[in-house]
């Protein structure tokens, strides 16, 4: 069975092919991951299973245009870089971890009066933030905050990037009145 076959095969059957479609293409994924600097075998291996995953829920959007293979690097050079920014997004996390440890010992060293002053001020920005409208909250939260994506955000909320783009604008504005 060629590959063209097995992609028709995995679509007609997908419980009986897709172990064929895994065992023909992993090798050669696994490899194109490395190619793209996957740090360690584990890495290498989570990625090729990420984006073999990926591959079988999107085969049916195969338009046959190129080799199979071409399009599977394609799905997996996307799972490799969301890869990549889901480990950056981990590594600001624990970052931010670490600076929160050290601030609250830097507010350990603000005496009583300074420490209450800072804990109303974050009361106060929560407050502002709880009082915006809904939309605005969540398109600001998740991209200010969380730095998502616009593009990701507009898909998440079903909503056009431009319209998102002026919650935050909003919001921002509102926040900065008060």
């Amino acid at each position: 069975m060629n590959d063209y076959e097995l992609i028709a095969a995995v679509l007609a059957n997908p419980q009986r092919y897709s172990k064929d479609l895994y065992r023909r293409f992993y090798p050669d994924i696994k490899k194109f991951v490395f190619k793209f600097g996957a740090k360690d075998a584990s890495t290498a291996e989570d990625i090729t299973a990420l984006a073999l995953v990926r591959i079988l829920s999107k085969l049916h959007l195969y338009g046959g245009l190129s080799l199979p293979i071409n399009w599977m690097y394609r799905v997996t050079y996307n799972v490799y870089l969301r890869y990549q920014e889901k480990q950056k997004r981990l590594e600001k996390i624990s970052y931010r971890a670490e600076v929160e440890n050290e601030s609250e010992s830097e507010d350990e060293a603000l005496d009583p009066d300074e420490r209450l002053d800072l804990q109303h001020k974050i009361v106060a920005f929560r407050t502002r933030i709880e009082a915006l409208p809904i939309t605005h909250r969540q398109a600001f939260i998740l991209h200010m905050l969380e730095q998502m994506p616009m593009k990701t955000l507009a898909l998440l909320l079903g909503k056009p990037i431009s319209t998102l783009k002026n919650y935050v604008y909003l919001a921002s504005v509102n926040l900065d009145e008060e």
